[in-house]
């Protein structure tokens, strides 16, 4: 079966797993449900702001590729158990690298202006952090 349209999940709190990955889905609504801990709405027709994701702090693994999703990455900043994001061919999404948690060990950002940020430092979020961090720091005399 193929999901379209909207997808209204609201009236389930204690969901924790959201799988709809390759349907048509153009809109959500996730309610206050702030159990969710893994998302895979890759490959779906999408238009929203990325701040629909923003209370979900047990987040660990999330799949927004190939939708139109806009905003900025810092809606993940309270997300201290994310090790896998992905935002594959979403090129709204253009800031709010640095407030990833250092815990992501998986990041895919093709199609995206993060690709060719993260490329050189093998898409280790982490590693960026450091040299962003150390060369700001020794710009400034620090």
């Amino acid at each position: 079966m193929e999901l379209e349209k909207h997808l209204d999940v609201s009236n389930f709190p204690a969901l924790t797993h959201l799988m709809c990955s390759n349907n048509q889905i153009t809109s959500l609504d996730l309610g206050e449900n702030d159990t969710l801990g893994k998302i895979f709405l890759d490959d779906n027709k999408i238009t929203a702001n990325l701040d629909v994701f923003s209370h979900l702090t047990r987040l660990y693994e999330i799949k927004l590729g190939g939708n139109d999703f806009v905003g900025s990455l810092k809606c993940f900043e309270n997300c201290k158990w994310l090790y896998h994001l992905s935002t594959t061919n979403n090129t709204k999404i253009t800031e709010g690298l640095e407030y990833l948690p250092n815990k992501l060990e998986r990041i895919q950002c093709e199609g995206t202006i993060f690709h060719n940020i993260l490329e050189p430092y093998d898409f280790d979020i982490l590693a960026w952090k450091l040299v962003t961090v150390l060369s700001r720091n020794t710009r400034h005399g620090r």
